[in-house]
């Protein structure tokens, strides 16, 4: 039977080495690009569905990826976790991506499998057969760090 992964969102993205110094918006592309190219949630017959807190300013954002994407809206993106997990018929098919404690307890309680952050990014270095004791494969720059970085480089060597 396939699974249902509930990806605590910023959750992940704070406790993420290539994620979290990262600015909000490209922190967000970056995780879902992760999941996208590497799948940690494994076989593709599985679910995922990551979910951010929602905010004003990611109204015009779109999901140009194959798994679902929240943005909780009038309510924390924790509450409609818990919510996601207490609506579901089998919660044994769930699996709640969190280092979140008050997440852990309320979905292990109803039945769903807890997952940590850590070991949701090792899954895609076990899959990939590339584990490396940081993340810095994974990262990515965004335009704005790389031309950061090009004019740094002008100003040195091309004085």
């Amino acid at each position: 039977m396939p699974l249902h992964y509930i990806v605590d969102g910023y959750n992940v993205i704070k406790r993420t080495g290539f994620l979290n110094h990262k600015k909000l918006r490209d922190a967000r592309n970056a995780l879902l690009g992760f999941i996208d190219k590497y799948r940690p949630h494994g076989s593709y017959k599985n679910k995922i569905t990551v979910v951010f807190d929602g905010r004003d300013d990611v109204f015009g954002f779109r999901n140009n990826h194959d798994f679902g994407v929240i943005f909780s809206k009038n309510e924390s993106a924790d509450n409609l976790i818990k919510s996601l997990v207490d609506k579901t018929s089998n919660p044994r098919n769930i699996i709640v991506v969190s280092d979140d404690k008050e997440i852990i307890f309320h979905c292990r309680s109803q039945g769903a499998e807890i997952l940590t952050t850590d070991d949701f990014v090792r899954k895609a270095y076990k899959k990939t057969d590339t584990a490396k004791t940081n993340n810095t494969e994974f990262s990515e720059l965004s335009f704005a760090e790389r031309k950061k970085i090009n004019d740094e480089l002008s100003q040195i060597w091309l004085k």
